[in-house]
């Protein structure tokens, strides 16, 4: 049975709302010793993740088109730097952040 393509849509919702969440209302525990002049931008950062998901989720309530194409399209792009930053943590053995939600 092939997978609905709707899928990545509610995953990205699921995943990044949490997450979100978590920027927008602990900014002080997403940096090792954050600056109380980085809360505002920590705080727009979750904004943008909680808007992002509110997308995801209209356009998984949606039938596939074009624009859905390339809203899945721009999702998948906004992954790759924080996945690269993840991936180079893990393997130069980066410093860790604050408890955050402990991922690398």
């Amino acid at each position: 049975m092939p997978l609905d393509p709707r899928y990545p849509f509610w995953v990205h919702g699921l995943i990044e709302l949490p997450a979100g969440l978590n920027f927008l209302l602990r900014p002080s525990e997403q940096l090792s010793s954050p600056a109380p002049q980085a809360h505002p931008i920590i705080r727009q950062y979750g904004t943008l993740l909680l808007s992002s998901v509110i997308v995801a989720l209209i356009f998984g309530t949606q039938p596939i088109s074009t624009s859905s194409q390339n809203v899945a399209g721009a999702l998948a792009l906004y992954h790759l730097a924080p996945l690269a930053r993840a991936f180079r943590r893990i393997y130069e053995g980066g410093v860790q952040y604050g408890k955050g939600l402990g991922g690398p």
